[in-house]
């Protein structure tokens, strides 16, 4: 089949709402979902070690790999974005997005070997405050045109919270990505906030989108996974 789902989903370190750490638990939200690739936020990974980080036993454990893009170093682990997917990587980057004074931050980008050829995707987490986001839209953006291959979707914790007068902040990426409905995900147990987003590639059509709200999903990290169903736009002559 064509269709494709999409995650984007902040892990707390695997630590859930009820103050419990757990992969296997993450695990379990994950396949519920039966997602083709997740975006995941705030994750270690052992790129420095044998021994599996959360991101790579998450992978092991839904059958996806796993691709790390820390941007901090804790000990002989990274922390910060990670990719799992059920489709071969062609190329894999790394992009800084940090801002002087304030915690790294960046994007991975990864192309994908997906139905309707290769594409890009990008996961990211934006930064706290307004001007370190706006910043680190602009050098999004700049990614999202530096190579020619399609894109995917962008997949990420944007961090951006409050209704800005006059003008969305986020815009900027719609201005070569289509943005999947807004679903409240924060905090997990009781959504207020839609801090979790999803855009995706003009060469693609949204089939449906959601945040994941099972009573799992609820205890197992403060954000919800939210999920974008898309399928390649010539699968239904659009």
């Amino acid at each position: 089949m064509n269709t494709l789902r999409l995650v984007s989903y902040n892990l707390h370190r695997c630590v859930g709402s009820d103050g419990t750490g757990s992969v296997e638990r993450i695990g379990s939200v994950l396949e519920e979902l039966y997602p083709d690739l997740v975006g995941v936020q705030e994750v270690l990974s052992s790129e420095r070690v044998p021994s599996p980080g959360q991101l790579e036993r998450l992978g092991g454990a839904i059958g996806m790999s796993a691709l790390a893009g820390g941007t901090l170093v804790e000990g002989e682990a990274r922390y910060g974005n990670g990719l799992l997917t059920r489709f071969p990587v062609l190329r894999a980057e790394r992009h800084d997005l940090s801002v002087q004074g304030q915690e790294p931050r960046g994007a991975l980008e990864a192309l994908l070997d997906v139905p309707g050829g290769p594409a890009r995707v990008i996961v990211t987490h934006l930064g706290l405050r307004a001007r370190e986001r706006r910043r680190q839209l602009e050098g999004l953006a700049a990614i999202l045109v530096a190579r020619p291959e399609p894109v995917l979707a962008l997949l990420g914790d944007m961090n951006e919270w409050r209704p800005r007068p006059f003008r969305d902040p986020l815009e900027i990426l719609s201005r070569g990505l289509l943005p999947v409905p807004i679903a409240r995900s924060f905090p997990s147990r009781r959504p207020l906030v839609a801090l979790d987003r999803i855009w995706i590639g003009r060469d693609y059509h949204l089939v449906g989108s959601g945040a994941h709200r099972s009573a799992l999903a609820r205890a197992a990290s403060d954000h919800l996974p939210v999920f974008a169903e898309v399928e390649p736009a010539a699968a239904d002559g659009r």
